[in-house]
């Protein structure tokens, strides 16, 4: 049965989230019947003089007002902390949230923010070869006690991480993967596989079978992997809401109308269920959602009754 998140992105609002506003959708969210709340590993908005909270601090925060649903980062991006002290945070992130920690990893992409807070943007291969090494590292540093690693860019030697993570063996490993290498680490290492802004279904078929054949090289059955997506929905119960969404979405980021409509999952709660379908037959059994119009709560809740049950 295909299940649902909640994301909140760096560069998709039509308004900044305030923390209040972050706090508020995760506990509705959870009282409606989504499985996952996620956040952007970000510093800084798409406009830089908008507020944008740190993923894990607030996730920590998250999980003192809320019982049930799961957190975790979309996606955390390897290079903004050490693989050991991001083993330390999701560890205690585990703990304080009574084992709900979904750890999903990326090789980072945002070449001004790195800029900005002075991170080294490495070629994309070495940041494929970072996010091998984190995830071994990670792992160790999650079930064994005392962690040591050599590699290209990350050692660590006789690491102690206590407590350790309540879920056994550990917490649900993902990547937010598209091209091949990404693919192959996949295959290797990870419990599920997200595909960030899958805006047609034949892309994501076409990445799913490069997965596949990946998969066949290492000998594993991709069936053992999680498959999500993460979308960006713009939803209303007419037309004409959706029209008025789309115009605000528009001008807020210096687009066309049909440039919004285009790369995004766009429409009433009927049409919006006929598009996502089509991720689920393909195999998709987790659908990340960005609800754009959604700190106002009332597009989370329409989706939430109309979406969910005709797709579940």
């Amino acid at each position: 049965m295909v299940e649902f998140g909640l994301v909140v992105w760096k560069t998709l609002d039509l308004r900044h989230y305030s923390y209040d506003a972050i706090r508020k959708l995760a506990v509705e969210g959870e009282k409606l019947g989504f499985e996952s709340f996620w956040l952007a590993d970000h510093f800084q908005a798409a406009s830089a003089r908008d507020p944008y909270h740190e993923c894990y601090t607030t996730l920590s925060a998250i999980a003192a007002d809320t019982k049930r649903i799961r957190l975790g980062p979309l996606v955390s991006c390897v290079s903004y902390r050490h693989p050991s002290i991001l083993a330390k945070m999701t560890s205690t992130l585990d703990v304080i949230s009574g084992g709900r920690l979904e750890f999903a990893l990326g090789a980072g992409w945002d070449v001004e923010e790195y800029n900005a807070y002075g991170i080294p943007f490495l070629p994309a291969s070495a940041r494929v070869q970072q996010v091998e090494e984190a995830i071994q590292i990670i792992k160790k540093m999650w079930i064994e006690d005392e962690a040591s690693f050599q590699g290209k860019y990350f050692t660590i030697t006789k690491a102690i991480n206590e407590p350790k993570p309540l879920q056994k063996p550990h917490p649900p490993v993902w990547l937010g993967a598209k091209r091949r290498k990404m693919l192959g680490l996949v295959a290797r290492y990870a419990d599920g596989w997200n595909m960030e802004s899958a805006f047609a279904p034949e892309m994501f078929k076409r990445r799913l079978s490069v997965l596949e054949a990946e998969c066949r090289d290492v000998g594993r059955n991709v069936n053992q992997i999680r498959k999500s997506i993460a979308v960006e929905i713009i939803i209303g119960k007419t037309k004409a809401e959706v029209d008025e969404v789309v115009k605000e979405y528009s001008a807020r980021f210096n687009m066309i109308p049909e440039e919004c409509v285009a790369k995004r999952i766009v429409g009433t709660p009927e049409q919006v269920s006929a598009r996502l379908r089509e991720y689920v037959e393909l195999g998709v059994d987790l659908i990340i959602c960005h609800i754009v119009n959604g700190y106002a709560l009332g597009p989370v809740k329409l989706f939430s009754e109309m979406v969910l049950p005709d797709l579940k």
